[in-house]
């Protein structure tokens, strides 16, 4: 691909592009010094668990890394070494296609420069291996195949294991980009070369996954990954699954509206619109039919395999091939290779479109930095709070952060969210007060291609880890809400609340905590309902 000096000079030149866009990109992320999720126990407990998911790749990455089987925090070099390698796979892509730099810029730079991959990049840890899997699935493509043979296939099949192995999810993104590789391979040949190299393509994919279900059921996953591994062939509930996802993916493209989200949905239907026609003009009828075939088959590749499974993950991070699908629109709307002297609305259009996603990547960064720091600065004074009112003597924790709505109670869609410090959605079990700075609240509310709930407070165990980072004495046990334990009930917690009968008490903004015997109630409800 690049094989003479020249070549070599643009090769470092569009990696280098690449890496400065990413880093700008994810540059708010890096500056906000975010504790994501699933990084708060990570960073107490100094455990990998990422083989009892089925990602045997991401584990051995950090077994390398760390020279142990315990990680510790090396941000933010995880996600610097994340955009590294995606710069490293996007321009041997780019050079595959046979695009020039600005070209290649404009159009695969959305792969990465996504609303949904925000997320993944949000992680201190799971960043490079997340990245990491985006890489392989972009490798998997890249791999020469003008001329297909065994090789070719065993190739694509090694890197696609590779992805997997690092994160399920970039099964999306290769399909999605085997729909672009073959939108590309149909603009230069036949209808007929260009069905053989799909069929070639998805058989590829197909063994790969089946493979992988081999591998994941000679490793031992722990519960929570074989509930989210178990496949389903209910048509009624693949077509719920598909719509249920189908409208989170599209959520970025306007459809849940949001005005910079239906610029984007408006842009891509237009660039799509275009490229049809381009298809139609150049090519003739039966390869407009075929290329509308392939962009149907990138929609269902927002969703891939996800549609099959039991329980899919509706989350951000799932979602990974969105930013495929705006990497197509732009790639036909401004073409192989582009000049500024010939192509300046195009480019000026693609240049705007790649602009958005920053917008929304400085607004995450921004909600993101404000909860984390609510969420410290309560952490800390429950910490405190659990010392001063337990004398330091042994203590069982529970948090209460639901309440039952008043009859009459409208969904959070339909009531004014003003400017306080709580924002109030509901589940199956009621209202949830989650503590947010009115700055991140406002944000959530206004986006809809970014998605966030401040669940630190509420799920499982992840408050006690970010009050373990604050200094949680080592004799409180903390019991998960949405656990039971025969020790100190849920119930009991809400007794204690209803009933006022505790034996102290101490008043917060964002919580009241009460203390009866050994046992303490963290209510972030801040009321007793029978208190005078």
């Amino acid at each position: 691909m690049f094989s003479s000096l020249q070549d070599n000079k643009i090769f470092i030149q569009r990696f280098l592009t690449f890496f400065v866009i990413f880093f700008i990109f994810v540059y708010s992320i890096l500056h906000g010094n975010i504790f994501y999720f699933d990084d708060i126990p990570r960073e107490i407990r100094h455990k990998i668990y990422f083989i009892h998911d089925g990602r045997v790749l991401s584990e051995l990455l950090y077994i390398l890394l760390d020279a142990s089987h315990s990680i510790y925090d090396i941000s933010p070099l995880t996600q610097l070494l994340s955009i590294l390698i995606l710069s490293f796979s996007l321009t041997i892509l780019s050079a595959k296609w046979k695009m020039n730099t600005i070209s290649a810029i404009l159009s695969l730079s959305f792969i990465v420069c996504s609303p949904y991959f925000l997320q993944n990049l949000s992680y201190r840890f799971d960043s490079l291996t997340m990245g990491s899997a985006l890489s392989c699935a972009i490798l998997s493509i890249a791999v020469k195949d003008e001329n297909w043979s065994a090789k070719t296939t065993l190739y694509k099949i090694f890197w696609s294991l590779c992805a997997l192995n690092f994160y399920q999810s970039s099964a999306n993104v290769i399909l999605s980009l085997i729909a672009f590789s073959s939108l590309i391979k149909l603009y230069n040949s036949s209808p007929r070369i260009t069905f053989s190299y799909f069929n070639r393509n998805m058989i590829f994919i197909i063994s790969s996954l089946l493979i992988y279900k081999i591998e994941s059921k000679i490793i031992h996953l722990h519960i929570y990954a074989q509930e989210h591994a178990r496949t389903i062939f209910k048509p009624l509930y693949i077509i719920k699954n598909l719509f249920h996802l189908s409208e989170n993916a599209l959520s970025e493209f306007g459809i849940k509206g949001g005005h910079l989200e239906e610029i984007l949905g408006v842009i891509l239907t237009i660039s799509f619109i275009r490229m049809l026609h381009i298809f139609y003009k150049n090519r003739g009828t039966n390869s407009v039919m075929m290329a509308f075939g392939f962009l149907v088959f990138a929609f269902f590749s927002l969703t891939g395999p996800l549609i099959l499974l039991y329980h899919p993950v509706y989350s951000m991070r799932t979602l990974m091939a969105n930013g495929v699908l705006l990497s197509i629109a732009i790639f036909f709307n401004i073409g192989p290779q582009p000049t500024l002297y010939k192509n300046k609305i195009s480019i000026a259009i693609a240049t705007y479109t790649l602009f958005i996603p920053f917008i929304f990547s400085y607004l995450w960064g921004n909600a993101l930095h404000d909860i984390q720091e609510m969420n410290m600065d309560i952490a800390s004074k429950i910490v405190e709070d659990v010392y001063s009112i337990s004398d330091g003597r042994p203590v069982i924790i529970r948090n209460l952060t639901h309440h039952q709505p008043p009859l009459g109670y409208k969904t959070p869609h339909d009531i004014d969210y003003s400017f306080n410090s709580m924002i109030h959605f509901q589940d199956s079990t009621g209202i949830i007060d989650t503590p947010v700075p009115p700055i991140a609240k406002s944000i959530l509310h206004h986006r809809r291609a970014i998605a966030e709930r401040d669940f630190l407070f509420r799920e499982w165990d992840f408050s006690y880890f970010l009050m373990k980072m604050k200094g949680l004495q080592d004799n409180a046990a903390f019991i998960p809400e949405l656990l039971e334990n025969s020790e100190f009930s849920k119930q009991e917690a809400l007794n204690i609340r209803a009933s006022c009968s505790y034996d102290a008490i101490i008043k917060r903004r964002f919580y009241n905590l009460y203390k009866r015997d050994n046992h303490i109630v963290v209510d972030f409800h801040r009321e007793c309902p029978h208190q005078p």
